[in-house]
């Protein structure tokens, strides 16, 4: 009797299917998103965010890199720019 159905209504079948694949890929990716977060924070802090000292600047300063690359027993001296978000409002 199903398999009837299933011929007689291909629309009705196709957005069936459609739906259940749909869930089914939104539970696989769900599933797998606890293991995605750790693998990516393992990576940030492991192999992104290597280095064996960090100077961080109050104010901008334009050669600080050499500045820093001209103490005694730094061999490279890499800048990068972070933007820190707001955490005061001003009313």
């Amino acid at each position: 009797m199903a398999f009837r159905s299933i011929s007689r209504n291909k629309v009705r079948t196709a957005f069936v299917i459609f739906g259940i694949m749909f869930s089914y890929a939104i539970l696989t990716f769900m599933g797998s998103y606890s293991s995605m977060m750790d693998d990516m924070l393992l990576a940030q802090y492991t192999q992104i965010q290597v280095f064996d000292g960090k100077v961080t600047l109050r104010m901008p300063a334009a050669n600080a890199e050499s500045d820093v690359s001209r103490i005694k027993g730094v061999t490279l001296a890499e800048g990068y720019r972070t933007v820190h978000p707001v955490t005061s409002f001003v009313k």
